[in-house]
């Protein structure tokens, strides 16, 4: 990539981290406040989203998420790992949409399929994620060196194996917690039994599937033909500090 197209890179990417850092420190702040005088049995029927479970859940999200924001900040500092930019955006964007937009402004529920668009793109970055581990751990001479559909396969299982570790965190918090990230009950807390209580974690199982599919699928093309493009998609190496600057000359 250019320098002079990574720079402007690197600077949209600032700003669309200062921006969703705001919406969520604002979302915690409203949370938390609307948390202390929030009646135990809600307010009544006319408003039976705005529940002490419900302003629970999105504050533990919107504060999860925004952890989550200094994540590739830890990583370049102690690891000296850097994600490209377009990834990077793309993840606090998904942050954005599913604690603040997801949950706070109850897109999940007043936007048709929200969960599943965010499932399937989420399943396709991550496979591209997966793709970047792979060529990591091969070394000098990257991912170049294995066959494209073996390093594909790879990168679609990590993709997908990642999508089943969250839900685990979802169900996790909903015992501990007693939230509904799985949407085993409905937005006015009724139960749903059986089959229909299964439902959102196994069609988001699905719908991880098909974005890291279709994710890995995009990358074996130029995989396959040796095309440079793949190469944006890569987590750099940074050079430790002063490793960069010549050794002293001898005398």
């Amino acid at each position: 990539m250019p320098k002079s197209n990574l720079k402007s890179g690197r600077t949209w990417e600032k700003i669309v981290l200062a921006l969703v850092c705001l919406c969520l420190i604002g979302a915690i702040i409203y949370t938390c406040a609307t948390l202390l005088y929030t009646p135990e049995d809600g307010w009544g029927a006319e408003n039976s989203h705005k529940t002490k479970s419900n302003f629970t859940l999105m504050t533990v999200q919107c504060g999860g998420a925004l952890i989550l924001c200094l994540l590739p900040s830890l990583l370049r500092r102690v690891f000296r790992l850097e994600l490209p930019p377009g990834l990077l955006m793309y993840y606090y964007l998904f942050l954005f949409g599913a604690a603040f937009l997801g949950e706070v402004f109850r897109f999940y529920y007043v936007v048709p399929h929200w969960d599943d668009i965010l499932h399937i793109t989420s399943g396709a970055a991550l496979s591209i994620v997966g793709f970047s581990i792979v060529n990591a751990c091969c070394g000098s001479g990257g991912i170049e060196r294995l066959p494209a559909g073996f390093s594909v396969l790879c990168a679609f299982m990590l993709g997908l194996t990642i999508g089943v570790i969250w839900e685990f965190y979802e169900f996790t918090a909903d015992g501990l917690l007693g939230m509904n990230m799985q949407k085993f009950a409905l937005e006015d807390g009724t139960n749903l039994v059986g089959r229909a209580a299964l439902m959102d974690t196994m069609k988001d199982l699905m719908v991880d599937f098909t974005g890291a599919g279709l994710g890995a699928l995009a990358l074996y093309a130029p995989l396959k033909r040796k095309k440079p493009i793949f190469q944006s998609f890569l987590i750099r190496h940074l050079p430790k500090k002063g490793n960069s600057q010549n050794s002293p000359a001898k005398n």
